[in-house]
């Protein structure tokens, strides 16, 4: 099985992962690691069908447990937000696409951190127009260029302090919309093509036994342990993507040249 094809398995299986319940951080890796196998456009094509596939299943789990209003101050500045990601990805060639997903990889890491921080410190606080428009532009744009609007997102719902359960299914419906936002502009520029669609259908299982491995995890291995695996992956992917760069084959030259 090529070598290609296992990445991007190992993209559609994360994407399962996180929608069982890891959530925040996981599902960024898979867009780093199928533009790792194919055109950083393609794989923003393939992926789309996939985490939407995702969020169906998720959102029939959390059914009537999220909260509108937090949604309805949010998904306009988000709609906003796609549509001028949208017009960026029609623009931008296929390096420099690249190494903007590196960049937005490396960021995401440090905002792992500051997230953390934030969560700590912050106050509950209620849905505000100001607020919610400014990180949905935020969450539109970043999530249309990468799919990597997990970590804004969270930064704008967690100071809400809303129960788990709600948290997650607001969270969930929150993507959904997301993703179909952004199916329109995906079929326009081309991104999403015949060819992507091929690819999506053959990884959709992947999905599914994602979803089951997440399942698995949650109840044996510590979340904290995982995201920092993870986040440690994301890290050097990010940074094999913006400086183009294999960090494998520096590594074996290294080694090589060692006496």
């Amino acid at each position: 099985m090529p070598w290609e094809f296992l990445l991007a398995a190992g993209a559609a299986l994360l994407i399962g992962i996180s929608k069982a319940g890891f959530g925040g951080g996981t599902a960024i890796l898979a867009t780093p690691l199928m533009a790792l196998a194919v055109p950083p456009h393609l794989a923003l094509g393939t992926l789309l069908p996939l985490l939407i596939l995702g969020d169906f299943a998720s959102c029939w789990l959390y059914r009537g447990e999220w909260q509108w209003k937090p949604l309805a101050v949010f998904l306009p500045g988000c709609a906003a937000g796609v549509a001028a990601g949208t017009f960026l990805l029609g623009r931008i060639e296929e390096r420099h696409l690249q190494q903007m997903l590196g960049f937005i990889c490396l960021a995401f890491c440090l905002l792992q951190w500051g997230r953390a921080l934030f969560e700590r410190r912050a106050q509950s606080v209620h849905p505000g127009w100001a607020s919610g428009t400014g990180f949905g532009l935020a969450s539109g744009v970043t999530s249309t260029l990468a799919h990597a609007a997990g970590p804004v997102f969270a930064m704008y719902i967690l100071p809400m302090h809303l129960p788990q359960r709600v948290f997650m299914a607001t969270t969930v419906l929150g993507f959904t919309f997301i993703n179909l936002f952004k199916l329109p502009g995906y079929l326009a520029v081309g991104v999403i093509s015949p060819e992507t669609l091929a690819l999506s259908l053959r990884l959709a299982l992947f999905v599914l036994a994602g979803a089951l491995a997440g399942e698995w995890l949650n109840r044996r291995c510590p979340p904290h342990l995982f995201k920092r695996i993870i986040y440690a992956i994301l890290f050097l992917t990010g940074l094999e993507l913006a400086t183009g760069k294999s960090l494998l084959r520096a590594l074996g030259a290294f080694a090589t040249a060692s006496p």
